[in-house]
C-alpha cells in the first residue's frame, strides 16, 4: 500500500547573505537556515572570484547541515588569445560519516576555439567512485547505491551563426550508464533573439524565438534485489523537441511554448510516462505604482 501523501507539509527557510565586490575580485557569504520537526540545519556557502588579465579564478564551498556533506568547486579560465579559451575545474564532495560513502572528486578540462561568431570546444571528464541514496519513487526501495569511476567526453558549440541567429549545442558521453545517469545526453538550441533596434531604437520591442532539442539515452534505475540478481529497469531513450516564442511590446510579453512537438511518449524516470504534448501561453506584464 502506498504511503499517504500530505501536500500541506511545509518547511521554513531563511536566507542571509553578505558580500563585497572590488575592481578585480569579489567575495560573498550566504547561509540557508532551515527548520523542520524541531531540528535546525545551517548551510553556509562561501564564494570568491579573482580576475587578473586573461585569467579568472573562482572558488565555492558549502557545508550542508541536513546531510552533513562538504562540497567545493575550484575553477580556472584562461583566454590567452581572442580566439582561444582553456578552462580547468575540480569539484569535491565529502561526508562527515565516511562509512556512508567515499569522498568523491570530479575533474573537468575543456578547450575552445573561436570560428567567426561561434565557439567550438571539447573536453574530458573524470568522476571518482561515489555513493548516494536511491531515489524513492513508485515503490523503489531505500538503498545506498554505489557508482564506479567514470570517464567522459564533452562537445560544445555556442555563438551566433548569422546576425541574430544563434546556435548552442552541449553534449556529454560517458563510458557507460550508471544509476540515474544516462550514458549520452545532448541539448541543441536554435534561436533568434533581437530587440530590432534598427526599427525600434528605444527598445520597446523584443523577439525571442527558440527551437530546443533534448536527447537522453536509457537511464538505469534500481528497483531492489531479486535473489542474487539486481532488479534493474532502464528507460527508453528520450527525444523531445520544444518550441518557444516570446514577443515583448514595451513592458508586456506575449509567450507561447509547445513542449514535445512530436507528441511521442517518453520517460525521464522508469515507470512515469511524461505528457505527450503540452502547450503553455499567456501574458507577462511588468508594472508598478
Amino acid at each position: 500500500e502506498a504511503p499517504p501523501l500530505d501536500t500541506t507539509t511545509s518547511r521554513r527557510q531563511t536566507v542571509v547573505g553578505v558580500g563585497y565586490r572590488g575592481r578585480a575580485w569579489s567575495v560573498s557569504l550566504t547561509d540557508r537556515w532551515r527548520q523542520d520537526g524541531g531540528q535546525q540545519w545551517h548551510a553556509p556557502v562561501l564564494r570568491g572570484r579573482y580576475t587578473v588579465g586573461p585569467l579568472d579564478v573562482a572558488g565555492w564551498r558549502e557545508w550542508h547541515g541536513a546531510d552533513s556533506t562538504f562540497r567545493e568547486d575550484v575553477s580556472l579560465r584562461l583566454r590567452p588569445l581572442r580566439w582561444l579559451a582553456v578552462s580547468l575545474s575540480r569539484s569535491r564532495r565529502e561526508r562527515e560519516d565516511t562509512a556512508s560513502g567515499p569522498a568523491g572528486t570530479t575533474l573537468r578540462a575543456e578547450g575552445a576555439l573561436r570560428l567567426k561568431g561561434l565557439w567550438i570546444g571539447g573536453g574530458l571528464l573524470r568522476d571518482d567512485p561515489s555513493a548516494f541514496d536511491n531515489l524513492i519513487l513508485l515503490g523503489t526501495p531505500e538503498a545506498r547505491l554505489r557508482a564506479v569511476a567514470a570517464e567522459g567526453g564533452l562537445l560544445s558549440i555556442a555563438g551566433r551563426v548569422y546576425k541574430d541567429l544563434g546556435f548552442d549545442l552541449q553534449a556529454i558521453r560517458w563510458n557507460g550508464a550508471q544509476y540515474n545517469r544516462p550514458q549520452t545526453q545532448a541539448r541543441a538550441e536554435l534561436s533568434v533573439v533581437t530587440d530590432w533596434r534598427s526599427r525600434f531604437p528605444k527598445g520597446e520591442f523584443g523577439l525571442n524565438f527558440r527551437l530546443v532539442y533534448d536527447y537522453r539515452s536509457g537511464i538505469p534505475f534500481f528497483y531492489g534485489q531479486k535473489g542474487a540478481e539486481v532488479d534493474l529497469r532502464v528507460t527508453e531513450k528520450a527525444q523531445v523537441a520544444t518550441g518557444i516564442l516570446e514577443i515583448r511590446i514595451q513592458r508586456g510579453t506575449l509567450f507561447y511554448q509547445y513542449r514535445n512537438l512530436s507528441g511521442g511518449a517518453y520517460e525521464q524516470i522508469r515507470g512515469i510516462t511524461m505528457p505527450p504534448a503540452v502547450q503553455v501561453y499567456g501574458l507577462r506584464w511588468e508594472f508598478w505604482n
